[in-house]
């Protein structure tokens, strides 16, 4: 492997430093020791992509021999299969200083083991795979994308809240203001400066609405009473969203022509309208009315 000048001026000085602890991210120490030691470090670089692929490999041997691929639980398997390779790799990576981190990888060993030995169980154990049906599988998995669908929208009120107090605030004062994790999400020590505003209560709303609802599907949503409960809470999730939309389309509109209009361009030469906002609550209440009818479709013995 061939190493710029800079990169040789730092290998210089890292030979002669204290070797760093080889359970963590090393990017310049993966370079030397390509660069010391280049045969070993392509075996291997070899050996953590075939650990990677092994769990998977094993699940689709396992498949072919055992029975097919089993619906919803065999794509847990694929999932489990490819944390487990994960963390493999990342401690064969070890070797040449690319493991992720101990944290990191005892999770996505401990994820991957938990996910693949579940889901083996339930394919080929008649007595657990009897206790959960097929279709409220798919459907657990489903709901993650329909909340996972939320978060851009989120993210788009998140920067109307920034530029309504950017007309107010320096930048650095936001910044300084919201440092560390209740400061940054819910805005704590912004509302004690410039006061309580509907916007910060409607995104504290959703944080929580939202986390609760992770929480409700993650330990629930296998079974029928519990995605339920969590699809009456996504429609109030979406609910949020749409009065979110609304305040921003009314709050920007008011901002740049001091009332609502149909179709207009400011300054900048940006374009607005409020049918722009409908569009999108009318997406909202689409996304919404789409898991409740996922849901209707199923429920064990729905038509």
């Amino acid at each position: 492997m061939k190493l710029s000048k800079k990169d040789k001026k730092r290998m210089k000085y890292r030979r002669n430093m204290s070797p760093p602890n080889r359970f963590a991210l090393d990017f310049y120490g993966q370079k030397l020791f390509a660069a010391d030691h280049p045969w070993l470090h392509l075996l291997v670089s070899g050996l953590q992509w075939l650990v990677f692929a092994l769990p998977l490999a094993v699940y689709v041997i396992l498949t072919m021999w055992k029975a097919a691929l089993n619906g919803a639980w065999g794509v847990l398997s694929v999932l489990g299969a490819l944390f487990l390779g994960m963390g493999l790799a990342s401690l064969i990576g070890a070797l040449r200083r690319a493991c992720w981190g101990v944290v990191p990888t005892v999770l996505f060993l401990g994820l991957g083991q938990t996910l693949f030995r579940t889901s083996l169980v339930m394919q080929y154990d008649p007595a657990a795979s009897g206790l959960i049906s097929q279709n409220m599988v798919a459907h657990y998995f489903v709901t993650y994308i329909f909340l996972m669908m939320a978060l851009p929208f989120y993210g788009v009120f998140r920067s109307h809240i920034h530029s309504e107090l950017r007309r107010t605030l320096r930048e650095g004062e936001i910044r300084k203001w919201t440092k560390g994790m209740r400061n940054y999400w819910w805005y704590e020590e912004l509302r004690e400066q410039v006061g309580d505003t509907p916007q910060f209560g409607l995104n504290k709303a959703f944080t929580l609405m939202y986390l609760v609802t992770l929480a409700a599907q993650a330990l629930a949503g296998w079974s029928v009473y519990g995605a339920t409960m969590t699809n009456e809470m996504l429609r109030v999730l979406y609910a949020l969203l749409i009065c979110m939309e609304g305040m921003r389309c009314i709050q920007t509109h008011r901002r740049y022509f001091g009332r609502i209009v149909l179709l207009r361009k400011d300054d900048r030469g940006k374009w607005h309208s409020v049918f722009f906002s409908l569009f999108i609550i009318a997406i909202l209440v689409l996304i919404a009315g789409g898991h409740s009818a996922l849901l209707h479709k199923d429920l064990p013995g729905a038509g």
